[in-house]
């Protein structure tokens, strides 16, 4: 008997902590969520994806659809009808929908599965990350603390938004960069795996390309030949940078505007110091407002400024980091971590330079994701208190979130009897113009936003082309989609009397077919 209580006893000292730690990990994500679902007095299992506070989370739903159904959305998905030249996409890479498709395509798709696959791919990610690195006790506190305190994980994860497999990714990307870090078995194979990651993030991200430089730094310094292995990382790279910009010019629709701002480079041959200028001015403009976004995130004004204000202490850690790794010559660390700080400088360059520093936050969100895995599995205990005061203060403290909706019968009832008209007289066309597929939704109506939320009505495969109220007045009899989406009595449906046939009438709207 005393035998058999020594032997469980081993069992339990060798396994037990560590199967603590897993769970700890692998049900972090769960946990956070349904917290900051209670925060706001709603039940996690009670959540509707019809309430949330914007109107992109529609889109991914629907193009979603539209590829577990058939592989690819049979209509055009757009503004301003435009559409992509091959696919039907929208503006974001296809690639960025990825994991979502693949599971609707295993497990099923409905208006709730964004939250639920969100949830279990963060879920994935930790546990994962647990099981490459084994943390100690220290660097699983400090890791699970950082991970609570950067709430807009958890709050992306039920806003329904794709941005959660970039941090998925993230997260294994780090959990593999530490074990290779530490361990020689298998290495070639979580090398390889590596670059995947690397790569995939690059073709959601362009700006992740730079990580593709910590699989290719172990790569090179584990090959006999360092010539070879120089070669080999270069050609991924080139290879990388060929297929997201093919992905980028080919499977994207165009936007409103240009999301990307090279205006500068047209005076680089011509005028090569007005450029110099030009680039110099474009960067303090935005570094001017990239400070206003910072103020605004310490005193709570946005999450973007939450998230630009959280970039400061994390970067500043992670230097804090890099010099202790110079000054005790931890070489190998050094370089991961010296990967990370370009990684964010050039990311911040990039988002001053070539995007706006305002639709920067998510950016910005990827690369604080980044810095509290890295910063936690170091545990620098000069460190981890002030990145975990700094994220308490910033995402708990001050930012104001949108409020998480329990489902509402009136609201589920309204779309449900939409899906009922749409479905019996909107039949999606198995070949043919996708045009016939697509359905123009009309941004605004005379006093403000369409009801967006009955777009969840549309049978699955329809296109969806957001388009601007002053494109469809100015166009309105030479308009290429067959259905129209847009508030009742207003200019533009009163117009539609004139041309189409009223084939759903349900909450706020009407839809309309424009032509057989």
């Amino acid at each position: 008997m005393a035998l058999k209580k020594e032997y469980l006893a081993g069992i339990w000292k060798k396994y037990g902590k560590q199967t603590g730690l897993f769970l700890a990990f692998f049900l972090m994500p769960l946990i956070c969520c349904a917290l900051l679902c209670q925060t706001q007095g709603v039940s996690l299992t009670k959540l509707t994806p019809f309430g949330i506070a914007g109107n992109d989370e529609v889109i991914y739903q629907k193009m979603v659809e539209g590829v577990v159904r058939d592989g690819m959305p049979a209509g055009y998905f757009g503004y301003n009808e435009s559409h992509a030249a091959v696919g039907t996409f929208s503006t974001w890479s296809p690639v960025l929908l990825l994991p979502w498709s693949i599971l609707g395509s295993l497990f099923g798709w409905g208006a709730g599965s964004a939250i639920v696959y969100n949830i279990v791919l963060l879920m994935l990610a930790m546990g994962s990350f647990y099981i490459l690195v084994k943390p100690d006790v220290r660097q699983a506190l400090f890791i699970l603390s950082l991970y609570a305190a950067t709430a807009f994980i958890s709050w992306y994860a039920l806003l329904t938004l794709p941005e959660i497999a970039c941090y998925a990714l993230i997260i294994l990307l780090c959990g593999l960069t530490v074990n290779l870090h530490r361990a020689q078995k298998l290495w070639k194979i979580k090398t390889g795996i590596s670059f995947v990651i690397a790569a995939l993030l690059t073709w959601m991200r362009p700006y992740y390309i730079i990580l593709l430089l910590l699989p290719g730094f172990e790569l090179i310094k584990r090959s006999k030949k360092k010539g070879y292995g120089i070669v080999a990382v270069s050609l991924t790279f080139l290879m990388t940078g060929g297929i997201y910009m093919w992905i980028n010019q080919n499977m994207c629709a165009p936007f409103f505007t240009d999301l990307l701002d090279f205006s500068w480079t047209s005076m680089l041959f011509s005028n090569p110091l007005g450029a110099v200028r030009a680039l110099f001015s474009t960067f303090m403009k935005a570094f001017g407002e990239y400070l206003t976004y910072v103020r605004g995130g310490v005193m709570g004004s946005s999450l973007a400024g939450a998230q630009c204000a959280a970039l400061l202490p994390v970067m500043g850690c992670l230097l804090f980091n890099l010099r202790q790794d110079i000054k005790e010559k931890r070489r190998d660390m050094a370089i991961i971590t010296g990967i990370a700080v370009c990684f964010m400088f050039l990311t911040y360059c990039a988002a001053a330079v070539v995007f706006e520093i305002s639709a920067s936050g998510k950016h910005f969100g990827e690369l604080i994701v980044l810095g509290i895995f890295i910063i936690g599995w170091k545990k620098e205990r000069k460190t981890i208190p002030v990145m975990l005061a700094a994220l308490s203060w910033i995402f708990f403290i001050q930012v104001q979130y949108y409020p998480c909706v329990e489902k509402n019968d009136s609201l589920e009832m309204e779309i449900a009897e939409g899906k009922a008209q749409l479905e019996s007289s909107m039949k999606v066309a198995e070949e043919g113009d996708c045009w016939d597929n697509t359905l123009i939704w009309v941004f605004t109506d005379d006093s403000g936003y369409v009801w967006w939320q009955g777009l969840y009505a549309l049978p699955s495969g329809i296109g969806i082309n957001l388009c601007t109220r002053e494109y469809v007045l100015e166009h309105f009899e030479e308009l290429q989609s067959k259905y129209l989406y847009t508030s009742k009595d207003d200019t533009i449906d009163l117009l539609c009397e004139s041309r189409g046939i009223l084939i759903a009438d349900y909450g706020e709207v009407h839809v309309w077919e424009l032509r057989k």
